[in-house]
């Protein structure tokens, strides 16, 4: 292949990414950023990075975001990339995945990941998804970029 051809291969490839990509960081002091996908807001799928991604994000973050599809569907989400700070309990740097509209104890929590293994895919028991990532005052990574859709059922549908 020649070099033109492979690198607008590349070129096309990254514009089509960027394209996708809908959603930034999330609010990470104070507020959680809404994507809410029942009023025609936001596509019916769509991507979350951590900020400065595929750069080192800062430290000491907290970005919380609330996934919302319309009612009756579901949100699956799944981690595409994934370099956090590793430690056996994810302890330091983290990105956690809610069922339901929070992180409070009353909401079931369907993943926490650090390091660099993708998780499973994980889905909502409803309409509601809540993911957080937190960083500590040391050792960064490139962070994450996780995709979500709305869907009719768990079954993919």
């Amino acid at each position: 292949m020649n070099m033109v051809f492979v690198q607008g291969l590349i070129l096309t490839a990254l514009a089509f990414l960027l394209a996708e990509v809908q959603v930034t960081a999330g609010q990470c002091i104070g507020s959680v950023k809404v994507i809410n996908m029942t009023y025609g807001q936001s596509a019916q799928s769509g991507s979350i990075y951590s900020p400065n991604y595929p750069l080192n994000y800062g430290t000491n973050m907290d970005c919380k975001w609330r996934i919302i599809a319309p009612s009756g569907q579901k949100v699956l989400i799944y981690f595409t990339g994934l370099d956090l700070e590793y430690n056996s309990d994810c302890g330091f740097d983290s990105v956690q995945i809610y069922d339901g509209s929070s992180d409070s104890y009353f909401n079931k929590r369907l993943t926490k990941a650090c390091g660099n293994s993708l998780t499973q895919p994980v889905y909502s028991s409803d309409r509601y998804i809540y993911m957080r990532f937190q960083s500590d005052g040391s050792n960064q990574g490139e962070g994450f970029l996780a995709r979500y859709k709305a869907l009719n059922d768990s079954s993919g549908g």
